[in-house]
């Protein structure tokens, strides 16, 4: 029992020597979106074959369900499996990787961070919250109905893209009879890698121009609200802080 014990442990930490967590901050090589983006798009990584994270996360619409008529009644989409449905309306995976671990503010009295209001991934696992959501729809029965990790890291052993995980991760990276929890991991930080890029988070609106443009030229934007920006912050503002309304948001900051 105790030499059980004693290489299980040995074990565990040669795969920690391994492969060491890579920080957030340094998941954002172009290979690993690469990678990341392939296992975005891939069906194969459903128990069928024939649904991929984009069947419910569409760049299309935001990252989100793409059907109008399933986002006006169910909400829910059908998954790999006939006539099993999602039991949530897919959120989009955009715009998420600012998202700090779950925590509770004792100053403002409300919980923070994390993924989901059923709190699914918190991110207290991985210490990322969106890595966690990407390892949930592979699993759930519901969705892409994957019977154990084992298998997903087996189909994208068997990819096209399988040389690109192990030349992001290091060579043995893709070893799914070791090290399938790492592969899983692994997987799913690729993923986040993706939904972290440009690609998925542009900041293209006209808010992110407006913010832009207020930055460049200044201001104190933390004074900007969601009832506009104080009269005082521009200048001479109309209407209750709400702006200035009449000419461009330029001319309204002294750009």
């Amino acid at each position: 029992m105790k030499k059980s014990l004693f290489v299980m442990i040995a074990a565990m930490a040669m795969a920690a020597f391994l492969f060491p967590p890579i920080p957030i901050q340094a998941q954002t090589s172009e290979d690993m979106i690469t990678l990341g983006k392939a296992l975005f798009f891939d069906p194969n990584l459903s128990v069928t074959r024939t649904q991929s994270c984009a069947d419910c996360h569409a760049v299309e619409t935001g990252f989100t369900g793409p059907e109008s008529d399933t986002n006006d009644m169910t909400a829910v989409y059908e998954g790999a499996v006939l006539t099993r449905f999602g039991n949530r309306k897919p959120p989009t995976s955009a715009y998420c990787g600012e998202s700090p671990i779950l925590y509770f503010d004792e100053v403002a009295g409300e919980w923070f961070g994390g993924m989901f209001w059923d709190g699914r991934a918190t991110g207290n696992v991985l210490g990322d919250p969106l890595a966690e959501h990407a390892m949930g729809p592979f699993l759930n029965p519901l969705e892409m109905a994957m019977p154990n990790p084992r298998l997903v890291c087996v189909r994208v052993a068997e990819s096209d893209y399988a040389a690109l995980f192990e030349a992001v991760w290091g060579e043995g990276s893709l070893d799914f009879v070791q090290d399938v929890d790492g592969t899983y991991e692994r997987i799913a930080r690729s993923i986040a890698a993706y939904e972290r890029s440009t690609e998925a988070n542009p900041f293209t609106s006209k808010f992110d121009v407006f913010y832009d443009a207020a930055v460049a030229a200044g201001k104190d934007i933390t004074q900007i609200t969601a009832a506009g920006i104080p009269g005082g912050m521009m200048g001479g503002g109309v209407g209750g802080g709400g702006g200035c309304p009449g000419i461009s948001f330029r001319a309204c900051i002294g750009a």
